[in-house]
């Protein structure tokens, strides 16, 4: 055997040492995929059944190598989850939900941000939902009034814009917003939306194309969503493979349209022997076509293969087809992990996979109740794993193969200081909600133990609050009070807040006390008094007189009433409705009125009245639709507002419901919207000039005027008539 020099061993370990330093020396790169509308039994390895057809094996590696994040929750709907999983701030303090769309305010640091100012290149490829497109820097936009410029569109059987022109159509109105890039990403590809066509990237609330690279318009790029979105972000991560990058993936799999490319059908049905054939003579009950002979396949209502028609009841057709959207998402996560593999990186990269929220009906929450748009868990409790080879993974103790489960209560808001802590980086952000959690899932415990740091949530007509162990949904009115014990009762099918009201209580108590000390509004819960800045009543000049008699019969749903200008919300980001918002209203009823309640102001969700005999709470803990006004008195009513955040616009309406022969009368004045700092946003009515022709609304029937409505059977009012008087104090 050759003897080697102790001079070439000295320079081979030399060697060795300064690559081993400059791999250590590096913070490790951090990839987040972000499914959309994806449940936990979307997952093959979460779900077996055959009827499912779920197969994912790059996922289900990610799930069995990493380590499983059990108890991670989020928001049940999309746009709020992304504000809270980019920001570490719970949505309802940057005004981006409970609802979806806003703009997310850019004044404060960001995952982002903070991993650009560590050095970091950044980059975002998907769904942005955060706020409006930027102006594109080519210049090729324009604002538009729609009726002005649809055309009809044959493909999708609708009015759209344009859309060969090459020219985004900004057809609601609204600003501009500062782009995605001005978030702390240095490159983006994707969509602002919520979801579009995934083919054409055409966006239904758009009527328009809506593509963007960076800062420019890019309509004609061609190819499916998923694919464009994996083939950005592998050359975003192929670019910067020598430095540390930071690389959010947000797709638009599994959100709707059900849209599916015939060769990943083919490949799923490879899987499942027998479905090729049962599938491929399929005929399209629109168009006559064959399955089998159409690339692009469109399964949305309406569409060429619609879901609702072939497979009404959802016993096949259905599930195949969404399981195959499913297992595109797969194959894309697949790839971008090779890529890391193939470029050495992959000791060197943290993945992290979540979702924004749970499944739609179409997809499966099992074992979970509800799902996206419910604060069950099947809308909240989702998939997620956190992987990073030979580091933190199935073989890091405590964990070990088969034991990779970590069971601590964790949460999208935890995201963003959890993995600047990973990564060696400083978070920017002060007095976060978000829990820096590092530390607990090296050690295996918990972030939230007991009752310390629970989660909040808020939704229509009712909010939600959950610690380590109980889970509590709460609303004033009563409608929905229920206490769960997750520990033994994972599906949420018993209450047992009867067995458990001291837990009830401090719960409800927890709750409360979070929406006051953040002065947060909600319609169903009562406003507390050192939160409300106008207490009394102070009618004065002109108000409104309503004086209606009714027919012998039950009104049955109420009467609603549109006679004062619409709430008016600015279209500049962050000018919409705002978590701390409420509607406030002087009412007075007369002494000759037979009824003393069943009169109200409602607010609306587009042109749907919000309060009801469920939601509404005024500041006395009362249903304004039931509260007991004391004749001869002016009252001053206080609703919260705030859980129609982020809505650009609200209608509102005198409401009026009852049962029986009998005259209502009474007076209105001072209805305005008034901001959590005490300042008014909107005034609705405090002068005649406010007043608008009537049209009137009972149960789904809609009249153009009080004349109609009057001359109308159905109509339970056989007098109605609304005027301006000169208040008298």
């Amino acid at each position: 055997m050759k003897k080697i020099s102790s001079s070439i061993i000295l320079s081979l370990l030399l060697i060795s040492a300064c690559n081993t330093d400059k791999t250590d020396s590096r913070s490790p790169n951090v990839i987040i995929f972000f499914a959309d509308d994806f449940g936990w039994g979307d997952l093959s390895i979460n779900n077996k059944d055959p009827f499912y057809f779920r197969h994912t094996p790059n996922l289900d590696e990610l799930f069995t190598n990493g380590v499983r994040l059990e108890n991670y929750v989020t928001h049940c709907v999309c746009s709020p989850s992304r504000a809270g999983l980019l920001t570490g701030l719970h949505y309802a303090k940057v005004h981006s939900g409970p609802e979806t769309g806003g703009t997310l305010p850019n004044h404060m640091p960001n995952i982002a941000k903070d991993f650009q100012a560590a050095g970091y290149k950044t980059g975002a490829f998907g769904k942005w939902h955060n706020g409006m497109p930027n102006f594109p820097e080519e210049g090729d936009a324009n604002v538009a009034d729609f009726d002005d410029v649809k055309v009809w569109n044959e493909l999708y059987q609708l009015w759209t814009c344009d859309l060969e022109d090459n020219i985004f159509t900004n057809t609601k109105g609204w600003e501009w917003g500062e782009g995605v890039n001005a978030y702390g990403f240095d490159r983006w590809v994707g969509y602002h939306s919520g979801g579009g066509d995934l083919f054409s990237r055409f966006i239904n609330w758009h009527h328009e194309i809506d593509w963007w690279h960076d800062r420019s318009y890019v309509p004609e790029e061609k190819g499916y969503t998923t694919d464009l979105i994996t083939k950005h972000a592998m050359n975003f991560i192929q670019e910067n493979s020598h430095g540390p990058f930071f690389c959010y993936i947000p797709h638009e799999a599994v959100h709707g349209p059900v849209q599916v490319k015939l060769e990943d059908l083919k490949e799923l049905c490879a899987q499942f022997p027998g479905e090729w054939d049962y599938v491929r003579n399929i005929v399209s009950p629109r168009t006559g076509n064959r399955l089998e002979d159409i690339e692009e396949l469109r399964c949305e209502s309406g569409a060429e293969f619609d879901l609702t028609r072939i497979d009404p009841e959802m016993e096949h057709f259905t599930h195949l087809i969404y399981a195959t959207y499913v297992y595109s998402l797969d194959k894309s996560v697949g790839k971008v992990i090779q890529k890391v593999k193939d470029l050495g990186q992959l000791e060197n990269t943290i993945f992290l996979f979540a979702s924004d929220n749970g499944a739609t009906p179409r997809g499966c929450n099992l074992p979970f109740k509800g799902g996206k748009h419910s604060l069950w868990d099947g809308g909240v409790h989702v998939p997620a794993a956190i992987w990073w080879p030979g580091h933190f993974d199935k073989n890091t103790k405590p964990y070990a193969p088969g034991d990779n489960k970590y069971e601590g209560f964790i949460g999208y808001i935890d995201m963003y200081p959890t993995l600047m802590s990973m990564t060696g980086n400083k978070c920017n952000a002060v007095e976060l909600d978000g829990i820096d959690s590092w530390t607990h899932l090296q050690k295996r415990t918990n972030p939230r133990p007991g009752m310390e740091n629970p989660i909040f949530w808020m939704w229509r007509d009712h909010g939600s609050v959950r610690t380590e162990r109980w889970k509590l949904m709460y609303s004033e009115s009563g409608g929905r009070n229920e206490l769960y014990d997750l520990h033994a009762d994972v599906g949420e099918t018993t209450d047992v807040s009867d067995e458990h009201p001291e837990i009830e209580d401090a719960l409800i108590a927890l709750y409360k006390e979070w929406l006051r000390k953040n002065n947060f509004a909600m319609s169903y819960v009562s406003i507390p008094e050192e939160n409300i800045f106008e207490k009394e009543p102070q009618p004065d000049g002109d108000i409104l007189e309503i004086r209606a008699v009714g027919k012998d019969t039950d009104i049955g749903s109420p009467i609603y009433i549109k006679c004062m200008r619409e709430a008016t919300f600015s279209k500049s980001p962050g000018q919409y409705i705002q978590t701390g918002d409420r509607l406030e209203y002087d009412i007075y009823v007369c002494e000759d009125s037979d009824f003393t309640s069943g009169m109200y102001i409602s607010a609306a969700r587009g042109p749907s009245p919000y309060y009801n005999s469920g939601n509404g709470i005024n500041q006395f803990g009362e249903l304004v639709q039931n509260a007991e006004l004391v004749k001869g008195e002016w009252t001053r009513q206080v609703v919260g507002l705030g859980n129609l955040c982020p809505g650009g616009g609200s209608t509102n309406y005198i409401s009026l419901v009852g049962s029986g022969y009998g005259n209502y009368h009474f007076y209105l004045d001072n209805v305005v919207i008034r901001k959590k700092d005490g300042s008014l946003y909107n005034v609705i009515w405090d002068s005649e000039e406010n007043l608008t022709e009537p049209s009137l609304q009972h149960g789904r029937e809609k009249y153009g005027s009080i004349d109609n409505a009057i001359a109308s059977e159905e109509f339970p009012l056989e007098e109605l008539s609304i005027s301006v008087v000169k208040s008298n104090k």
